[in-house]
This record gives C-alpha cells, structure tokens and sequence, in this order.
C-alpha cells in the first residue's frame, strides 16, 4: 500500500496536487471578492424573506462573476458574455458551472440566480423569485 497526500481546500474540496488546490483557492477568494459587493445577512433566508440589493451593484457584481467563469472556461466565454449583457438566460451557464466547478462557484451561481436583477431583491429559491408576493419581510 502507498500513503498518498490529499489537499483539503478552505470549503471542503479535495485535490490530488498541491498546485490545483492552490489554483482552487484563488477562484474561492476572487468569487469571495464578487460576493463581498452583495449584501450580507450572515444566515439563509426564510421563504417570506428578501435582501434588497443596489440594482446596478448586482448587476455588475455578475458581469464581474462572469468575467471570472470565461476565464476558467474558455470553451464557455461566449455563453458567460450573453449570460451577463442579458441576451441569454442565467440558467444556461448554471448548469455548466454546477458540473464544472467546486463548491465556491455552485454557491455563487445559485445566489445570482435567487436575484431579480430587475429590483435587486434576493430570494431563498427560484420558487419565491418567481412569487415575489410571498417574500414580504426585508431582512437587510
């Protein structure tokens, strides 16, 4: 039997070598950098909860975060570019980042994706963006 070293990043995520894991760590705090600019209520929100987010800031805040996912997936620079002037829907690059990417990514994906970028507000779920009726408690 041979003992082998395993890199444990900061969110749990495993690596074979030292370098990926580093590289890994670097995305977290660039996606930590991007998520810093929205706002933070430091739990999950309940169903009838919503964050109000600066409309712009979220929006630039994504174009930023896209910017990132172009430049880890090359072979997707272009679906990020129409994910973040509008012209595709945020969707289409979730999927892609939920099977390409670690725990940093995934998180911040979801939450843009619980963002109405036409108010700013930010829900639990798709379900209650889609209700906004149901989420009448501003928590920020």
């Amino acid at each position: 039997m041979k003992a082998k070293t395993i890199y444990q990043t900061n969110d749990g995520c495993r690596f074979d070598n030292k370098e990926e894991a580093t590289k890994y760590e670097e995305l977290c705090d660039r996606c930590n950098e991007i998520e810093s600019r929205l706002v933070n209520i430091g739990r999950e929100l309940q169903y009838n909860e919503y964050i109000q987010h600066d409309v712009d800031a979220v929006k630039q805040a994504f174009c930023d975060f896209m910017d990132l996912v172009a430049k880890e997936l090359p072979c997707y620079s272009k679906m990020a570019k129409e994910c973040a002037d509008g012209t595709r829907h945020i969707s289409h690059i979730c999927g892609i980042i939920c099977s390409n990417f670690g725990k940093c990514l995934v998180y911040l994906i979801i939450r843009f994706c619980n963002i109405d970028f036409s108010n700013g507000r930010e829900f639990k779920d798709s379900y209650v963006k889609e209700n906004q009726e149901e989420a009448t408690i501003k928590v920020n």
